[in-house]
């Protein structure tokens, strides 16, 4: 027989919840900003997860911690269910994706598209001030509720957001490239360059 033990630094930080929280309310551009920049390292993060097969499948904002001095460097708190077998009903309930509730033999199984939809789901979460309803009804645009957003953002949460794993981001790597996007133009907005 075989283990694996996995250790890891526990690491000091606020979670996104504290930093950029109370959840509720959308964030001003400088916070949507901020909150996007700091999540392309967490992609980089979630990126190697997903090489090797794994995928974290328990995203919420008190996962994801702001390295302290560092408050642009978002990182995974744990491995979350990486390495606990596939169960109907898993992972968080307001970020929780379609196929971790409906799990069959003709569904996909959860993997790193799960990854993807959760991480859009938390940053919809922050950006609009509601948590998305995902597939229980039609998700808004989050610049419905924050008309600082650009364009671009709305079209790269929704694609996250897709019921179908096969419609969303093939890729966290192509995820992020449109929110560093994202964040750039708000840079812009900020400087008043829009």
């Amino acid at each position: 027989d075989e283990a694996v033990t996995i250790v890891y630094a526990f690491t000091p930080g606020p979670t996104l919840a504290q930093a950029f929280g109370p959840l509720g309310r959308p964030l001003d551009a400088g916070r949507a900003y901020r909150l996007l920049r700091s999540v392309h390292s967490l992609c980089t993060m979630l990126g190697v997860l997903h090489r090797e097969g794994l995928s974290h499948r328990h995203l919420t904002p008190e996962d994801i911690v702001l390295l302290k001095g560092r408050r642009d460097h978002a990182v995974l708190r744990d491995l979350g269910l990486a390495a606990q077998p596939r169960t109907p009903d898993e992972g968080p309930t307001l970020y929780r994706a379609p196929e971790q509730t409906r799990m069959d033999a003709s569904l996909t199984l959860p993997g790193s598209h799960t990854d993807g939809y959760q991480l859009g789901a938390v940053l919809y979460h922050f950006l609009s001030g509601r948590p998305p309803t995902s597939f229980l009804a039609k998700i808004e645009p989050p610049s419905t509720w924050n008309r600082s957003l650009p364009p671009e953002l709305d079209d790269a949460l929704l694609r996250a957001l897709a019921e179908d794993p096969g419609d969303r981001w093939p890729t966290i790597r192509g995820l992020r490239d449109v929110l560093d996007r994202a964040a750039a133009r708000l840079r812009g907005q900020l400087r008043g360059n829009p």
